[in-house]
């Protein structure tokens, strides 16, 4: 059976992830929306497939995962078998308020677990429900303000956390803010606000040297050593990183110049890249970190295992870059060009040609649970499902031990 796991974040009000949806898909050929005909099955093996099969804490880095739950999953008890610090029981939106599911419900709230509504359109049938509910989702893609105004009043007496589903622009994202929606899922964090004639911060600069100097073909070392040394956290990061398990050294390193050796030019580029792009990204949601560092990561797997024409390093490169239009504000043609040495990369990241765009496509796909279109562009690299499900938890596993 061919399976598929992504995960959609949830933010809270400070734009940290509270949680994660799991997306998912199972056998080969049927997609998401197509398991809504089995939905028992489709939920069952979503909570197995996440809970033994892949480790939950590797898929959602320790945040809680919102799965979705029918009539007959709830009445099973088969949530109880799964530490609730970790499982938010989405209730499916056309699950009738039955005596036995609002005891079930009851049930799991006293025992600790938290109980979402999906898809919530307020009938007064449903108050036994809401009694129960930790969290309402309410979707905003299309919807109408007023309308979502007026639940929002009927919902306030029971007190229940509101979450905001289907964001998909920043100014949906302040309408639900105003309204005071607690949470918020959508792909509204990963697109840019672009302000006109803006110009790169001045806190950004030191980081943007970095990335212009290492991505040159003759790094000066001093030099290098110099600009870190600059930034005390850097500087920190750099020697916490170096002196950790993951480079095995011996014995400890407590110069820049001495780390700058034991990493090599190849691992230069890539890590000093990596930690710049976080100093840059300080001031956004870390998601934008984590997303690029699972697609810079992605892409570098790939192509050291499907597609050794390219050079892994302009894959991690193109990955880890591939959101510098929502983090710089500016459009990607004008940020490009302000670091030297991606002249590689432009095209896949501006004109969205090439191979590496191709391979970027892939991972963009699966992050949307756009299961379909992912498959079909693997398949011009001859890799299958069950090789594209390895690389996204594998690209996962590696961010979250890398933070």
């Amino acid at each position: 059976m061919n399976q598929f796991i992504a995960r959609q974040p949830i933010f809270d009000r400070r734009m940290k992830v509270f949680a994660y949806e799991l997306l998912y898909r199972f056998d080969g050929t049927r997609n998401f929306a197509a398991m809504l005909s089995d939905p028992d099955k489709a939920s069952s093996e979503t909570i197995m497939a996440s809970f033994y099969g892949n480790d939950i804490k590797k898929i959602t880095g320790n945040k809680p995962a919102f799965i979705n739950f029918t009539q007959n999953l709830l009445e099973s008890g088969i949530a109880t078998l799964f530490p609730n610090q970790y499982l938010v029981i989405e209730v499916l939106e056309d699950v009738a308020p039955l005596p036995s599911v609002v005891e079930a419900c009851r049930s799991l709230k006293e025992a600790g677990y938290t109980i979402a509504l999906d898809d919530f359109v307020y009938r007064p049938e449903l108050e036994p429900l809401i009694r129960w509910a930790d969290i309402v989702k309410i979707d905003w893609l299309d919807a109408d303000p007023e309308e979502i105004r007026e639940v929002v009043k009927k919902l306030r007496p029971r007190s229940p956390r509101l979450l905001a589903e289907k964001v998909e622009t920043h100014e949906i994202f302040q309408q639900a803010m105003d309204m005071g929606f607690s949470y918020f899922q959508g792909y509204f964090f990963s697109k840019p606000v672009i302000l006109s004639n803006k110009k790169i911060d001045p806190l950004m600069v030191n980081y943007v040297r970095l990335i212009q100097h290492v991505s040159r073909a003759d790094v000066d070392f001093v030099q290098l050593a110099r600009i870190i040394r600059r930034d005390v956290v850097l500087s920190y990061r750099l020697l916490r990183l170096v002196n950790s398990a993951y480079f095995g050294v011996r014995h400890e390193i407590k110069s820049i110049r001495h780390a700058l050796a034991v990493l090599g030019l190849r691992e230069i580029k890539k890590w000093i890249s990596l930690l710049a792009m976080i100093g840059i990204t300080s001031s956004k949601s870390d998601e934008i970190i984590r997303t690029s560092l699972i697609r810079g990561r992605f892409l570098e797997i790939f192509g050291e295992r499907h597609c050794r024409s390219i050079d892994p390093e302009q894959l991690f490169m193109s990955g880890l870059f591939s959101l510098l239009d929502v983090i710089m504000e500016m459009p990607m043609a004008d940020v490009l060009p302000q670091i030297s040495g991606v002249a590689e990369i432009e095209d896949a990241l501006v004109e969205g040609c090439g191979p590496i765009a191709d391979i970027l496509g892939i991972i963009a796909s699966y992050e949307r649970g756009e299961w379909e279109d992912a498959v079909e562009r693997c398949g011009h690299f001859g890799v299958t499902e069950e090789q594209l499900l390895r690389l996204y938890l594998d690209a996962v596993s590696w961010c979250n031990t890398f933070l």
